[in-house]
Parts: structure tokens; C-alpha cells; sequence
């Protein structure tokens, strides 16, 4: 029904843009060209902790987080060449000196100076704001890990959309020197403008990665000119000019090759980045090298599902002795390819593409085989080297399960060691799929321990049953006293927590002498033996005692013998 008069007409849309704009917002603010506040009304109290009245004439600027401000100067940068501001999370800071997360958007009309922002408290958008989860703190970039489950995402996702997206690995050399010279604001000013740069240009604001120092990933669509991108990023962070960047691009899911391929491989890719960087090589012909890597990360692929559907991999055996007596307490067993290498390399691949359980569960029925009660090496106990990323999949730990309960007790002959060698980011996890081993009779044991970052913390948060210590301290604890101390320290730390100690890569008798005298009862290396192929024969053993046989992935390089 039409009203009465132009009055109440300009009242009522008056009213329904605050309705609309307030079903949406905590607080609206409008900014003149300078950046400050004309006009503001909303929970203003709330959010920046004094009323409206006394935010109108000051900038902006000086209320939000330090760390934002790069990334709200591009935005608000952003409402100038006629873009909108997307929702994005912030940090804003109240007059008291707490800070506040909230959701920031907002729009210009066009060939109007005055922009419209609008605020909310960042709890009422939780869906938004669990997007942070997996970011680098200081920059809300992706990890190298995040990155590469959006890059699946991306890629496994609506194919037309998808084929309109572009990958461009970015490398900014220059950016070690300026963090040992510049001062920790100044290099995280340049830190905090790049990463704002690349979300703003990232796909949805949401596919932009920090892979490395000075190593970058995003994701673009078709408005985006990827082959400017190096130079748009210096005009907009110009501190960033006394860096080099270096780029690569290609289309995210290249014609003709399936979702799950190009995923596969573009992560692999990415983690040949993270490693690598752009190299000499490939900044000479990026397109030709890129290829190329891709091509390599594609054969490899299929000779590793081949080696898996085809059951190529063969086991061999490698004595664990007691250290006391000298006598064969058990057999470590390796994976060993067609070729009768070392699988390292394979398995490396492996984890990174997602097909390490694959893998984890064909070795495991193959030492299951050899558990079976007949033939030389009946009465043996094996135990079978898993990936820690298998065991963050709740669907590997069923199939393993339902694999073990299927073997009756030949179950409890098998045993398990955990590898460091893919990163464990979900320790509750991986400590459940410990404990339903457990339950069904088999010992869990940590391998490699001393080798990575976390090692302590995994003895914290697993509970197990013993440790192989990483060879490395082995090998230098003769003739260094600090790796002689850590390798003491860890042997009383196991007897104190009940573990069982195994020390690897022992290759001189004074080293045995020295773990055992340290109290380390078990030990292996080619002091005692190297891996030789084909089933062992039980060794002899006492009454009332049961041999055991360790099954793991080989790590060393090397021939193999075969049993005589």
C-alpha cells in the first residue's frame, strides 16, 4: 500500500537498509578519504569499548590490531578501484588495551569517496572463524599441511569451476637477509603486507599458503592476472621492493589427468617447493621444468600403485640380539622393492600423495603370512612399521583391525612400531589407534626416537611399550660425551617408565659394550648382521621364552643378502 506522503516513504527505505544492514552487523561505520569516522552506530561500546560519539573524528586505523593493519589498509585500498571488502576476521583493540575479534566487510558506491564498513563480533560467525584452524598465526596463511588438504578441496570440487584456476608457487628472495637486518616490526610489517596481499588474491580469500621461509602458494581464478602478480604485489607492499620475487604458475588441474592424480601430485609438488624452492633450473624455463616434475611425480605414482596391486614387495630379515649374551632375540624385517632396494623413497612419496596406508596394511598381511604356524619361521613375532599418518585415519585402524581379528592369535605374534617420518597433527588420534592395538595383544613401539622435533612429546602423549633409539646417537656416543650423556639419559628415562630399549646402527663393539653397560638390553646393526632376504628359521631359544621378529621399512640403502 502506497503511503501518504515522500516523508514517510524515505523513512521506511531509511529503515529497511538498518534493518538489513543490522540483521548482518554488530556496528556500522562510515570513513571519509582520510579514514575516519563520520559516522558510527551499533554495539560500539562493545566492540571498542567507548560509545559512538567518541569514536567519530579518529582514524580508523589506530583501533585495530597492529598486526591487521597491513591487511585492513589493502582492504579499505580495495574499496577505492571498486571492489567490496569479503567478510574477513580481525583483531580490533579497545581503549582498555584488549582486543576484540570481529568480522569486517565493506563497500563503496561507486564514484563516491565515503566508505561503508560494517562490524561484527566474530562469535556470531563461528563458521568463519574455524577457518583459522591450520593457519600460521601472525599471518592467517595456510600451513604447508592446510594448504595442501585446500589445494584436494579445490581440486576434487566443482570441475568447471575448477578449470579456471591457476597455482602459482611465489618465491621472495631476499626475505632471510631483511629478517637479520631489519628491525622484528619492520620485517613483520613486510611479513604481514605479503600475506594480506596474497589472501586478497587467493581464491575466495582462503587459498594462499606460506609453504617456507620466503615460499609462498596461492590459488587464483580467471579475474586475476597471475603474470602481474609480482609486480602488483610490490606496488602494494612497497617495503617488499628490496626483494626479488621469483613465480611459477600453472593451471591447477591440468586437461586430461583425474581429480585424485592432479591432487596427488600438485601436493607432492608443493612439498618439493617447501623443500627445494624455485630452482636455478626452473627459473630458466619454469614451464619446461614444472612439466617435467610433474611428469616425474606422475611415474612415480603409478610404479608405486603398481608395486602395491601387484604385492611387489618382498621382506628381509636383519638380527636383534640381546646385548648381555650376544644371542638372537629377534629379527628386524625391511621392505624391500623389485629391485631390492630400500623403500624409503617410495614410502616418502607415499605419505605425501596419501597412500601410505595403502602400503602400511599390505606389509602388514604379508607379516601376517609369516606368522602362519607352519614352516622355519613358525613361532616368530613380527613387528610391522607404521606410518603415523595411517594411524590418523580411523579407516586404516578399522581395516587393520578387522585384518588382525580375522588371524586369531596370530594377533598377539605381531607387533607395532610408529615412524616420525610424516608429522602427527592429531596426537588423540594416534594415541586411540595405539590403545586398540593394544587391546587386541600387540606391543606398540616408537621408532627413530630421538630423530625428529617432537620426540618427547610423543612419549607424553603415547603410551607404549618400548623405543628404538635413532642410530645417529649410537654411532657418535663414543667419541662424543654430549650424545654419550643424551643416549645414558634416555636408557634411565626408559627403565624409570618400564620401555624396553633397542639401539640401532651399533657397528663397533665398543659400542655395544657401552649400551650395555648403560643398561640397554637389546640392539641391532651390522656389528650382528645386515638384512638378508627370505624367511629366517626360528632361532633357539630357552624354555618358557618365545623369539621375536621386528617387522619395519628399511631406511638404509644397501644390497640385501639371502639366507643360506
Amino acid at each position: 500500500m502506497p503511503h501518504a506522503n515522500p516523508i514517510d516513504a524515505v523513512k521506511l527505505q531509511r529503515h529497511r537498509f538498518l534493518g538489513f544492514s543490522f540483521a548482518l552487523a554488530d556496528l556500522l561505520i562510515e570513513l571519509d578519504t582520510a579514514g575516519r569516522v563520520v559516522f558510527a552506530a551499533g554495539a560500539c561500546q562493545h566492540l571498542f569499548g567507548q560509545d559512538d560519539a567518541a569514536l567519530k573524528g579518529q582514524l580508523l586505523a589506530e583501533h585495530i590490531a597492529k598486526a591487521d593493519r597491513p591487511l585492513v589498509k589493502q582492504l579499505l585500498h580495495q574499496l577505492d578501484t571498486g571492489h567490496r571488502i569479503p567478510p574477513v576476521e580481525i583483531a580490533v583493540e579497545r581503549i582498555d588495551g584488549t582486543f576484540a575479534k570481529v568480522v569486517f566487510c565493506g563497500y563503496a558506491l561507486p564514484h563516491e569517496p565515503t566508505k561503508y564498513l560494517a562490524l561484527s563480533a566474530a562469535q556470531r560467525f563461528q563458521a568463519l572463524t574455524q577457518q583459522s584452524e591450520g593457519r600460521d598465526p601472525a599471518t592467517g596463511l595456510h600451513t604447508t599441511q592446510s594448504f595442501g588438504e585446500r589445494l584436494r578441496e579445490l581440486i576434487e570440487g566443482d570441475e568447471e569451476s575448477v578449470n579456471e584456476l591457476t597455482m602459482t608457487f611465489m618465491e621472495l628472495e631476499g626475505l632471510d637477509r631483511l629478517e637479520q637486518s631489519a628491525s622484528p616490526s619492520s620485517y613483520q610489517d613486510v611479513i604481514s603486507g605479503v600475506a594480506a596481499f596474497l589472501r586478497l588474491r587467493s581464491f575466495e580469500g582462503d587459498s594462499a599458503g606460506w609453504v617456507a621461509d620466503g615460499r609462498f602458494g596461492l590459488v587464483t581464478d580467471a579475474t586475476v592476472d597471475h603474470s602481474a602478480l609480482a609486480d602488483e604485489l610490490l606496488e602494494a607492499v612497497p617495503e617488499a621492493r628490496q626483494l626479488t620475487a621469483s613465480l611459477h604458475s600453472q593451471a591447477l588441474r591440468p586437461a586430461g589427468v583425474s581429480a585424485q592424480t592432479s591432487a596427488r601430485t600438485l601436493i607432492h609438488t608443493l612439498q618439493r617447493f617447501q623443500s627445494e624452492g624455485l630452482t636455478d633450473e626452473v627459473r630458466a624455463d619454469p614451464g619446461a621444468q614444472f612439466r617435467s616434475l610433474l611428469k616425474q611425480t606422475l611415474g612415480a605414482i603409478e610404479r608405486f600403485q603398481e608395486i602395491i596391486e601387484r604385492d611387489h614387495i618382498s621382506l628381509a630379515y636383519q638380527p636383534i640380539v640381546e646385548l648381555a649374551s650376544g644371542q638372537v632375540h629377534r629379527y628386524e624385517v625391511l621392505a624391500r622393492l623389485p629391485d631390492g632396494g630400500s623403500p624409503f623413497e617410495s614410502v616418502s612419496l607415499g605419505e605425501s600423495i596419501g597412500m601410505i596406508a595403502t602400503f602400511d596394511l599390505t606389509v602388514c598381511r604379508k607379516a601376517l603370512a609369516d606368522l602362519q604356524p607352519d614352516g622355519p619361521a613358525a613361532g616368530l613375532t613380527l613387528s610391522v612399521n607404521l606410518s603415523a599418518q595411517s594411524l590418523q585415519e580411523e579407516v586404516f585402524v578399522d581395516a587393520l583391525e578387522l585384518l588382525l581379528q580375522d588371524h586369531g592369535q596370530l594377533r598377539r605374534r605381531l607387533s607395532f612400531e610408529v615412524t616420525e617420518s610424516a608429522e602427527i597433527t592429531d596426537f588423540a588420534a594416534v594415541n586411540a589407534a595405539i590403545q586398540r592395538l593394544r587391546a587386541l595383544g600387540c606391543q606398540v613401539a616408537l621408532d627413530d626416537f630421538g630423530a625428529g622435533n617432537a620426540t618427547f612429546r610423543y612419549l607424553q602423549a603415547f603410551e607404549v611399550d618400548s623405543i628404538k633409539m635413532d642410530g645417529a646417537y649410537v654411532r657418535a656416543m663414543v667419541e662424543s660425551p654430549r650424545d654419550y650423556a643424551i643416549v645414558k639419559g634416555l636408557a634411565g628415562i626408559c627403565q624409570d617408565l618400564n620401555l624396553t630399549m633397542v639401539a640401532e646402527m651399533i657397528e663397533t663393539r665398543q659400542q655395544a659394550d657401552l649400551l650395555s653397560e648403560l643398561g640397554v638390553r637389546f640392539g641391532q646393526g651390522y656389528l650382528f648382521g645386515g638384512p638378508k632376504i627370505g624367511r629366517p628359521v626360528a632361532p633357539k631359544q630357552a624354555p618358557g621364552t618365545s623369539p621375536t621378529v621386528s617387522v619395519l621399512r628399511g631406511r638404509r640403502q644397501g644390497t640385501s643378502e639371502t639366507w643360506a
